[in-house]
């Protein structure tokens, strides 16, 4: 059997109770969609989920997920726990539907009904379902699907670490690098949150490269960022300002590239990578 189940605000497994059951709340199938294993500077398609594989060893799993649904063991929840509710879970054959509820998806106004018959329903607050799911978990997968990371932040806590972004000190220690010298009073402290992420990948990228293949790197870079200074005797960049820093990190991830006919510079905003 089915069964839809709301999360009240609050920690435990205790806080979750169910709100209906023989229900298929959505409609939707994952395999309809591509999807790519989560990476937080790839740009989704709009017919494209993000995945995770091997959710129930991740840290950021709930508790939930990890022991069997047993529907006697949940409390029933009714209308006086609306206001309570951080979000809704449909469990349909088996896989687990995560919906965050929030002020917008819920309504609390007058309205006509239109079903069986035309009825006017006052004080009868809903929660809108949306056509899909901010994540979906499929059980015989093991696996998490969502669109965006912000969205399923309240549901799934300290998922936020797959954002990965240089500290202070990581991102204070690129700059220092030697191919690196920085001007116009341009510092850490200006680093931005985008390239504080780009820089966390930067640093793996170059961890993984010998002095010649970083030199080749370098030349390439300086090739398609004409306006991004570069001694190529020294190999040194001049980065002054956050778009500057960027160039060179998308350099180094070699998001540059020509087309094969018609020979046109382009910069890929996000990828993702063949087998």
């Amino acid at each position: 059997m089915n069964y839809l189940l709301a999360k009240l605000k609050g920690r435990g497994v205790g806080k979750y109770g169910v709100l209906l059951s023989d229900v298929d709340v959505y409609d939707f199938n994952i395999n309809n969609y591509a999807s790519v294993s989560y990476e937080p500077d790839h740009k989704l398609d709009g017919d494209c989920w993000f995945k995770i594989d091997d959710f129930l060893a991740q840290d950021f799993c709930i508790a939930f997920l990890k022991q069997a649904f047993v529907a006697a063991d949940y409390q029933q929840l009714g209308a006086r726990d609306l206001s309570k509710i951080a979000f809704i879970c449909s469990i349909q054959n088996g896989d687990y539907f995560f919906q965050k509820v929030t002020p917008s998806t819920l309504i609390r106004r007058k309205m006509i009904s239109m079903g069986a018959q035309v009825e006017l329903e006052e004080n009868s607050p809903k929660i809108i379902i949306n056509e899909a799911p901010d994540a979906l978990y499929v059980a015989n997968q093991d696996a998490l699907y969502f669109r965006s990371l912000s969205a399923i932040s309240t549901i799934f806590r300290g998922v936020e670490v797959l954002f990965k972004e240089a500290t202070q000190e990581e991102a204070s220690d690129f700059l220092s690098q030697p191919f690196i010298s920085v001007n116009n009073d341009y510092g850490v402290d200006k680093v931005g949150k985008f390239n504080r992420k780009r820089i966390a990948m930067a640093v793996e990228t170059l961890g993984r490269l010998d002095g010649k293949t970083k030199s080749k790197l370098f030349s390439y870079v300086s090739k398609y960022c004409p306006t991004l200074k570069y001694d190529k005797k020294l190999e040194i960049f001049d980065v002054g300002s956050e778009d500057e820093l960027k160039n060179l990190l998308y350099g180094i991830e070699e998001r540059y590239y020509t087309t094969l006919h018609g020979k046109e510079k382009r910069l890929a905003n996000s990828v993702v990578s063949l087998p």
